[in-house]
Protein backbone atom coordinates (compact mmCIF):
# COMPACT_ATOMS: atom_id res chain seq x y z
CA UNK A 1 0.00 0.00 0.00
CA UNK A 2 2.91 2.73 1.29
CA UNK A 3 5.09 1.92 -1.93
CA UNK A 4 3.02 1.24 -4.76
CA UNK A 5 -0.81 1.89 -4.26
CA UNK A 6 -1.14 5.28 -2.31
CA UNK A 7 1.76 6.93 -4.87
CA UNK A 8 -0.11 6.02 -7.35
CA UNK A 9 -3.80 7.48 -5.91
CA UNK A 10 -1.78 10.47 -5.05
CA UNK A 11 -0.92 11.05 -8.30
CA UNK A 12 -4.43 10.23 -9.68
CA UNK A 13 -5.97 12.71 -7.21
CA UNK A 14 -3.29 15.24 -8.21
CA UNK A 15 -3.95 14.92 -11.84
CA UNK A 16 -7.92 15.39 -11.29
CA UNK A 17 -7.54 18.41 -8.46
CA UNK A 18 -8.16 16.00 -5.66
CA UNK A 19 -6.91 15.22 -2.20
CA UNK A 20 -6.85 12.47 -0.27
CA UNK A 21 -9.72 13.15 2.10
CA UNK A 22 -12.00 13.31 -1.07
CA UNK A 23 -11.89 9.58 -1.27
CA UNK A 24 -12.58 6.30 0.81
CA UNK A 25 -10.20 3.54 0.68
CA UNK A 26 -11.45 -0.03 1.94
CA UNK A 27 -10.56 -3.29 1.42
CA UNK A 28 -11.07 -6.90 3.25
CA UNK A 29 -7.89 -8.02 5.02
CA UNK A 30 -7.39 -11.67 6.37
CA UNK A 31 -7.53 -12.07 10.13
CA UNK A 32 -7.32 -15.13 12.30
CA UNK A 33 -8.54 -14.85 15.62
CA UNK A 34 -6.31 -16.90 17.52
CA UNK A 35 -9.04 -17.90 20.39
CA UNK A 36 -11.04 -19.35 17.90
CA UNK A 37 -11.27 -22.96 18.36
CA UNK A 38 -11.06 -22.99 14.64
CA UNK A 39 -8.33 -20.81 14.28
CA UNK A 40 -6.40 -23.29 12.82
CA UNK A 41 -9.02 -23.95 10.34
CA UNK A 42 -9.27 -20.37 9.45
CA UNK A 43 -4.97 -20.14 9.30
CA UNK A 44 -5.15 -23.03 6.27
CA UNK A 45 -7.98 -21.04 4.50
CA UNK A 46 -6.12 -18.00 4.12
CA UNK A 47 -2.63 -19.91 3.35
CA UNK A 48 -4.75 -21.29 0.26
CA UNK A 49 -6.77 -17.87 -0.57
CA UNK A 50 -2.67 -16.27 -0.31
CA UNK A 51 -1.71 -18.68 -2.64
CA UNK A 52 -4.34 -18.59 -5.16
CA UNK A 53 -4.18 -14.44 -5.25
CA UNK A 54 -0.15 -15.25 -5.61
CA UNK A 55 -0.73 -17.14 -8.66
CA UNK A 56 -2.30 -14.61 -10.72
CA UNK A 57 -0.48 -11.74 -12.43
CA UNK A 58 -2.53 -8.70 -11.13
CA UNK A 59 -0.49 -9.87 -7.43
CA UNK A 60 3.16 -10.57 -8.84
CA UNK A 61 4.12 -7.11 -7.90
CA UNK A 62 3.32 -7.08 -4.11
CA UNK A 63 5.27 -10.60 -4.23
CA UNK A 64 8.29 -9.00 -5.80
CA UNK A 65 7.73 -6.07 -3.37
CA UNK A 66 8.21 -8.78 -0.55
CA UNK A 67 10.96 -10.40 -2.37
CA UNK A 68 8.85 -14.12 -2.80
CA UNK A 69 8.17 -13.37 -6.78
CA UNK A 70 9.83 -17.14 -7.81
CA UNK A 71 7.49 -18.34 -5.28
CA UNK A 72 4.47 -16.47 -6.94
CA UNK A 73 5.97 -18.16 -10.73
CA UNK A 74 5.73 -21.99 -8.51
CA UNK A 75 2.24 -21.05 -7.67
CA UNK A 76 1.25 -19.66 -11.19
CA UNK A 77 2.51 -23.00 -12.40
CA UNK A 78 0.83 -25.49 -10.18
CA UNK A 79 -2.44 -23.45 -10.83
CA UNK A 80 -1.64 -24.00 -14.35
CA UNK A 81 -1.82 -27.41 -13.73
CA UNK A 82 -5.05 -27.45 -11.43
CA UNK A 83 -2.56 -28.88 -8.41
CA UNK A 84 -4.56 -26.63 -5.96
CA UNK A 85 -3.92 -28.67 -3.06
CA UNK A 86 -0.01 -28.41 -3.15
CA UNK A 87 -0.40 -24.43 -3.28
CA UNK A 88 -1.18 -23.71 0.44
CA UNK A 89 2.29 -25.72 1.47
CA UNK A 90 4.17 -22.18 -0.38
CA UNK A 91 2.71 -19.79 1.82
CA UNK A 92 5.29 -20.08 4.66
CA UNK A 93 4.69 -18.44 8.17
CA UNK A 94 6.33 -15.30 6.97
CA UNK A 95 3.82 -14.93 4.06
CA UNK A 96 1.16 -15.36 6.63
CA UNK A 97 2.80 -12.86 9.03
CA UNK A 98 2.90 -10.56 6.50
CA UNK A 99 -0.60 -10.56 4.41
CA UNK A 100 -2.57 -11.40 7.51
CA UNK A 101 -3.78 -10.06 11.35
CA UNK A 102 -3.30 -12.61 14.01
CA UNK A 103 -5.09 -12.08 17.33
CA UNK A 104 -7.47 -12.70 19.85
CA UNK A 105 -11.06 -11.27 19.08
CA UNK A 106 -10.74 -8.83 21.41
CA UNK A 107 -6.88 -7.18 20.45
CA UNK A 108 -7.94 -7.62 16.59
CA UNK A 109 -9.44 -4.14 16.37
CA UNK A 110 -6.43 -2.49 17.58
CA UNK A 111 -3.79 -4.04 15.66
CA UNK A 112 -6.23 -3.88 12.51
CA UNK A 113 -5.64 -0.12 13.41
CA UNK A 114 -1.93 -0.19 13.95
CA UNK A 115 -1.38 -1.83 10.52
CA UNK A 116 -3.78 -0.25 8.32
CA UNK A 117 -3.68 3.15 10.32
CA UNK A 118 -3.36 5.86 7.14
CA UNK A 119 -3.09 3.70 4.51
CA UNK A 120 -7.56 2.51 5.02
CA UNK A 121 -10.04 4.21 5.70
CA UNK A 122 -12.36 1.14 6.07
CA UNK A 123 -11.53 -2.63 6.35
CA UNK A 124 -13.79 -5.51 6.60
CA UNK A 125 -12.69 -8.90 7.84
CA UNK A 126 -11.83 -11.75 5.21
CA UNK A 127 -13.87 -14.04 7.63
CA UNK A 128 -16.65 -16.48 7.34
CA UNK A 129 -19.26 -14.60 9.08
CA UNK A 130 -22.27 -16.89 10.50
CA UNK A 131 -25.81 -15.10 11.16
CA UNK A 132 -25.72 -16.15 15.34
CA UNK A 133 -22.02 -17.29 15.50
CA UNK A 134 -20.06 -15.21 17.23
CA UNK A 135 -22.18 -12.60 17.93
CA UNK A 136 -20.33 -10.93 21.16
CA UNK A 137 -17.30 -10.82 19.41
CA UNK A 138 -18.21 -9.08 16.09
CA UNK A 139 -19.89 -6.35 17.91
CA UNK A 140 -17.26 -5.84 20.75
CA UNK A 141 -14.69 -5.85 17.45
CA UNK A 142 -17.82 -2.93 15.52
CA UNK A 143 -17.75 -1.10 18.58
CA UNK A 144 -14.11 -0.60 19.16
CA UNK A 145 -14.22 0.96 15.59
CA UNK A 146 -16.67 3.09 15.99
CA UNK A 147 -15.28 4.36 18.99
CA UNK A 148 -12.28 6.04 16.44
Amino acid sequence: MRERVLPNIEIGLAQSGRERKSIELSSSIFVIPTDDPKAAAYESEIREQISFYASTPPYRPVFDLEGWGEIADRLKGLAAHGKWTEMPSLINDDMLERFAVHGTWSELPDKVLKKYDGLLDRVSYYFPLVPGEKESEWRATVAKFKRR
